[in-house]
């Protein structure tokens, strides 16, 4: 009778620890494969536990917990690990380490009346302990359950502080010398409850407030791209209302040409054919490139960069570009970076010297490429996977890079730079999988 409810206990962790998970992450497996999964988990814990052993319990519970989570829910590897410390400390160990504290007190108490009533192998006391458990867990997923994660979010660490303290501070009370004073063993069991109870509760606030900064991100990067898009709108307007212009000038250029010639006047003609070239050259700067309106406000600020540095830009921009599967905030920080080395390299060229060439593309329907060659005069030296210059400002130099680095393996690219007679070339790649 006591294994089979031993056993059932451990079916209740496992039943625990899914609850937990499933208030914040979404499930990938079927019906089927979480039943079986559910019963291995739970022959596994038990008979870790079968040994009897403190330590065996301390390092294979959590990785069977890990292991379960890892195969039912849609999680990263870094939540899996952080979230299940969480919970095992939070919801298994530390309410096991106060449970222990008030066996004690109890027993120092009420040494027969307790004997009495904990049933065989402490069985009474360990069901009251899971019912906690069990209205604790609740508690928690009422506030986390509307706020559900996605398998690739990144955790936020502070959220490991309280239970990792809670599991030091109940540990030192359970391993030093227990207290002869009522007063004082009353003071450690209650303490350790109101730990346990605030560490669930500060949990929850922590995790509120994390999702809080998350939409507060979300926003901004909304709004940041609202921004770009009307900027975009308007931009496109004014080259609409800029071509309709020059369309409607361009016949009365035409008309002067025409009297001018029957003249013989070819200096006047000149003059006017210089005019009409000037305009045709300043609508062509403001052109829209993309249809993509952030890429667009992007290269659209780097070719007026340019033109204001006498650096000559040439751009190919595929027309069946796709870029929606990068965020905003990852489009400005890779592209603009890494345009804008360019730029600052090549304007550092003599006159005639200053070119920079991109290119901008789907190398297939899943692999997008970013080539930019930049003509450069700095002594470059390399330094693992990056180039540094050799002048003072070298801390300066590079940033870009640094940055576009950082979040390339979030979309499973690559980045390399070549440097070699007064070209630097950058070639970006991102995948849309």
């Amino acid at each position: 009778m006591v294994t089979v409810c031993h056993w059932l206990m451990c079916g209740v962790d496992v039943y625990l620890l899914y609850l937990f998970f499933h208030s914040i992450f979404e499930r990938k497996l079927g019906k089927s494969y979480f039943i079986g999964a559910c019963f291995l988990t739970t022959y596994t814990i038990f008979y870790v536990n079968s040994f009897k052993s403190s330590f065996a319990n301390l390092m294979g519970i959590p990785l069977i917990y890990l292991a379960f989570v890892l195969l039912t829910f849609k999680i990263s590897r870094s939540n899996a690990v952080a979230y299940t410390i969480i919970f095992y400390i939070a919801f298994a160990a530390g309410k096991e380490a106060a449970f222990v504290l008030l066996n004690q007190f109890l027993y120092s108490m009420f040494p027969e009346a307790y004997t009495a009533v904990e049933g065989p192998d402490g069985l009474y006391i360990l069901i009251v302990e899971y019912f906690l458990g069990y209205l604790m867990l609740r508690f928690t997923c009422k506030h986390t359950k509307l706020l559900k994660m996605t398998e690739d979010k990144r955790f936020s660490w502070f959220l490991l502080i309280t239970p990792i303290s809670t599991l030091i501070v109940l540990s030192s009370f359970l391993y030093m010398d227990y207290p002869v004073k009522k007063i004082i063993q009353f003071s450690i069991c209650a303490g350790s409850f109101l730990l346990y109870f605030s560490n669930i509760a500060i949990f929850v606030t922590l995790f509120k407030y994390t999702h809080i900064l998350g939409q507060v991100t979300n926003a901004q990067m909304y709004m940041l791209k609202a921004e770009l898009e009307m900027n975009h709108f308007e931009k496109a307007k004014d080259l609409n209302e800029k071509n309709r212009n020059f369309i409607h000038d361009s016949h009365k250029f035409n008309s002067n040409i025409r009297m001018l010639a029957s003249r013989n006047e070819n200096s006047k003609i000149i003059e006017l054919i210089d005019q009409l070239e000037g305009k045709m050259h300043r609508i062509g700067v403001e052109k829209v490139y993309s249809t993509n309106s952030v890429l667009d406000s992007i290269l659209s600020e780097k070719v007026i960069r340019c033109e204001a540095q006498d650096i000559k830009i040439d751009m190919f921009i595929e027309t069946s570009l796709n870029v929606d599967f990068i965020q905003v905030s990852d489009l400005i920080s890779m592209f603009g970076n890494l345009l804008d080395n360019a730029i600052e390299a090549a304007a550092k060229c003599n006159e005639g010297q200053r070119e920079i060439r991109v290119k901008l593309f789907m190398a297939n329907p899943y692999i997008l490429v970013l080539h930019i060659e930049n003509s450069f005069v700095s002594q470059l030296q390399k330094e693992g996977n990056y180039y540094v210059t050799t002048k003072q400002d070298k801390l300066a130099h590079g940033l870009g890079i640094g940055i576009a680095e950082s979040l390339v393996k979030k979309y499973k690219g690559t980045l390399e730079l070549t440097a070699e007679q007064g070209r630097f070339s950058t070639m970006l790649t991102l995948s849309k999988t």
